[in-house]
């Protein structure tokens, strides 16, 4: 009986690490908490997970650099976003602005480790046509947005606003970019004659990968496997 169980367990053990492996888990969304900044100076800072967040954007004459509350779930820009109610999405936005007919830049970083396939949220879109051209090589999925057809990708990666918005929390979008981030770049730009600005946060899954989890589990189910190994030997002997 012995000899018996010293053959099951390990492949019970094994079987369960498959299953570990092979099984996806539920995503649990989390946005970057944005230090308070009041300062419209281009910057702004956070953290997203353990990770720390440096946002460098064009300084402009409005409100780029400074930090503000905005509630992702209930805008009608981003309120389709799976996860988008998570506990871990934090209900907050900075500033990026838009030069007054000029171009501009804005750029992300992370620090203490990469982001697979961040989600980028926008709202506070204004009623007058603005681009956000990203680098030619990376994919793009239009996630969510507001007004209805207000927005689109156009070859090139860029993406336009139509102007149909009102400038509200409700006015945006969200955009996913496909694969692993340490940063990403994007031009802004506008030909309305005025300068303007929009709200902005990155998403992102905070869940372990699968075979990560089950990594970390092997040594416990070891341990207690050889516990049980001992305990049927002091009974044997």
């Amino acid at each position: 009986m012995l000899t018996l169980r010293r053959r099951i367990i390990p492949l019970l053990m094994g079987v369960f690490v498959t299953l570990l492996i092979q099984t996806p888990l539920q995503a649990a969304l989390i946005t970057i908490d944005w230090n308070a900044d009041a300062t419209s100076d281009g910057a702004a800072s956070g953290t997203l997970g353990a990770r720390t967040v440096t946002l460098t954007s064009t300084d402009g004459t409005l409100n780029g650099g400074t930090t503000f509350g905005t509630t992702w779930s209930a805008n009608s820009a981003t309120d389709g976003v799976s996860g988008i109610g998570d506990a871990g999405v934090v209900n907050e936005a900075a500033g990026i602005d838009w030069l007054n007919a000029a171009s501009g830049s804005a750029t992300v970083t992370f620090t203490g480790g990469s982001v697979l396939d961040p989600i980028l949220l926008f709202n506070f879109t204004d009623p007058v046509v603005q681009t956000f051209d990203f680098d030619d090589g990376l994919t793009l999925s239009l996630l969510d947005q507001s007004p209805a057809a207000s927005t689109t990708i156009a070859a090139g990666n860029i993406i336009t606003t139509d102007g149909s918005a009102t400038d509200t929390a409700n006015d945006g979008f969200a955009v996913q970019l496909t694969g692993s981030f340490n940063s990403f770049t994007f031009l802004t730009n506008t030909t309305s004659g005025v300068a303007n600005s929009v709200g902005f946060s990155v998403a992102t899954s905070s869940t372990p990968e699968p075979s990560s989890l089950a990594l970390m589990l092997v040594p416990t189910i070891g341990l207690l496997f050889r516990r049980r190994r001992d305990r049927n030997a002091s009974t044997v002997s």
